[in-house]
C-alpha cells in the first residue's frame, strides 16, 4: 500500500501522486491500481489527470472511462465500455436480446491482443468488480486498470494478486490545506496570500474541510461566506470600492450599510433579491457608481431607494419594464450629477418612454438597449447615444 508524505506543498503532493501513477502505468508489471480514500480526497481528480495525459493517450491502443453511479446497471456499463474501447466502425450496438455474457465475451475477444487502459471510477459495491473483471483479460500487453473507491473492503476484494497496488490517498495536513485555500481564495487580490485580518477566519474555514482538497477548493473558489464578508466590512470601514462581479453570492450582509464611504458598488450578474431590512441602498449616500441593478418584482425596494442616491454619477439598470418605468424615471430625475446611464429592457415588447424623462444636467453618455418611443429633446446633446431596436 502506497501513501504520500504529508510535509509537502499542495503542488508537490499532487505532482508526486501523478508521477507515481504515471510510472506505474508505463513501467510496472502490476496490472491493477486501486485509488482508495474518502469522498473529496481527490481520487477521481488524480485518475483523470493520468487518463488525460498525452503520453498515456499515445501509449495505449484503446481506453475507457466508466463512471459508476450509486445505482448502476451492469449491462449498461459494459455497453458504455464497449462503445469507448472499440475503434470507429468496429462497434456494433447490441439488440434487445444482448446479455451480460455476450458483452463480456465481445470485450474479451476485442481486448485480448490490445494494450488498454480502463478507469472504473467510484466503485461502491463488490458485485460490480466481480463481473467487470471477466471482461478485462490479462493479455501480457501492458494493459492497465485503475479502480477508485471509498471502501476499504472493496479495495481488498479487488486486490487479487500481490502485484496489484493500493494507493491510499490521505487527508491533507492543516498546513497544506491552508496553503491551498489561500492560493485559491486570494489569488486575484492578494497574490495567493491570506490577509492578516482574515487569518483566523480562514483557518477556521479550512479546519471544517477536514483535509479534503476538493472541498477546500470548492469553498475557496465558489463560496464567500457571510462571516468572511462581515469580517471584511468590520476591518475595512473606509472601503470606497466593492465589486462582487466574480463572487458567488445571493445576499448582502447587514454590515454593508456601515460602509459610508463607499463610492462604487457592482452587483453585476448577482442573484441578490433584496437588501437586509436593517439597511437600504439609499443609506449609501456617497455612492457614485452602481452596476448593475436588475429589475424584478422582488427588488421594488431597491428601485424605490435609488432616488436617495443623489451623488450617483454612473448607473446601469437591466430587465427594465414599462411597469417599473415610472419608479426608475423618478429616481433618474433626482440624480443631478449623473453622467452615464445604461438602460436595458427585458425584451422588445417593452417600450420605454424617454420623452417624459427630465434629463439630468451632467448626463453625457446614454446607452439604451430597448425599443423606445422617442428621444427627449435634452438627450440630443449627449456625447454618446446608442440604442438597439
Amino acid at each position: 500500500m502506497a501513501a504520500i508524505p504529508g510535509s509537502r506543498s499542495p503542488e508537490a503532493k499532487q505532482q508526486i501522486q501523478r508521477e507515481m501513477t504515471l510510472s506505474w502505468v508505463h513501467f510496472s508489471l502490476k496490472k491493477l491500481n486501486l485509488h482508495l480514500g474518502t469522498g473529496g480526497i481527490g481520487k477521481t481528480t488524480l485518475a483523470r489527470k493520468v487518463y488525460d495525459d498525452e503520453v498515456v493517450r499515445g501509449h495505449f491502443d484503446c481506453r475507457a472511462w466508466i463512471n459508476v453511479s450509486q445505482s448502476y446497471n451492469t449491462e449498461k456499463l459494459l455497453w458504455i465500455m464497449s462503445k469507448q474501447l472499440f475503434a470507429a466502425g468496429e462497434f456494433i450496438s447490441g439488440d434487445l436480446d444482448t446479455t451480460t455474457e455476450d458483452l463480456i465475451s465481445s470485450l474479451r475477444q476485442y481486448l485480448k491482443t490490445r494494450r488498454y487502459v480502463i478507469i472504473i471510477d467510484d466503485v461502491r459495491q463488490i458485485d460490480l468488480w466481480s463481473i467487470m473483471k471477466h471482461a478485462l483479460p490479462s493479455n501480457n500487453q501492458g494493459s492497465r486498470i485503475i479502480v477508485t473507491s471509498r471502501n476499504d473492503t472493496i479495495a481488498a476484494f479487488c486486490k487479487e494478486s500481490s502485484s496489484d497496488l493500493i494507493q491510499k490517498l490521505q487527508p491533507w495536513s492543516l498546513e497544506n490545506s491552508s496553503e491551498l485555500f489561500c492560493k485559491r481564495a486570494f489569488q486575484a487580490e492578494f497574490g495567493g496570500h491570506c490577509p492578516q485580518e482574515l487569518g483566523q477566519l480562514s483557518l477556521k474555514t479550512v479546519r471544517k474541510c477536514e483535509g479534503l482538497p476538493l472541498v477546500i477548493a470548492a469553498v475557496a473558489v465558489d463560496k464567500l461566506t457571510n462571516s468572511v464578508l462581515v469580517t471584511m466590512f468590520e476591518k475595512f470601514k473606509l472601503l470606497k470600492v466593492l465589486d462582487f462581479t466574480k463572487v458567488h453570492i445571493d445576499y448582502l450582509p447587514k454590515d454593508l450599510g456601515n460602509l459610508f464611504h463607499l463610492t462604487y458598488l457592482s452587483l453585476r450578474n448577482k442573484k441578490v433579491k433584496k437588501l437586509p431590512k436593517s439597511i437600504g441602498i439609499g443609506n449609501l449616500e456617497d455612492l457614485q457608481t452602481l452596476v448593475t441593478v436588475e429589475v424584478n418584482p422582488d427588488r421594488i425596494g431597491i428601485l424605490a431607494e435609488l432616488e436617495k442616491l443623489k451623488k450617483l454619477r454612473s448607473l446601469a439598470i437591466s430587465n427594465l419594464t414599462v411597469e417599473f418605468g415610472n419608479i426608475v424615471r423618478a429616481a433618474i430625475e433626482k440624480m443631478n450629477p449623473l453622467e452615464s446611464l445604461v438602460l436595458h429592457s427585458i425584451n422588445h415588447d417593452e417600450v420605454l418612454d424617454l420623452q417624459s424623462i427630465s434629463t439630468p444636467h451632467q448626463l453625457r453618455h446614454l446607452v439604451v438597449i430597448v425599443d423606445y418611443e422617442s428621444c427627449p429633446t435634452g438627450f440630443h446633446d449627449l456625447r454618446t447615444y446608442a440604442y438597439w431596436v
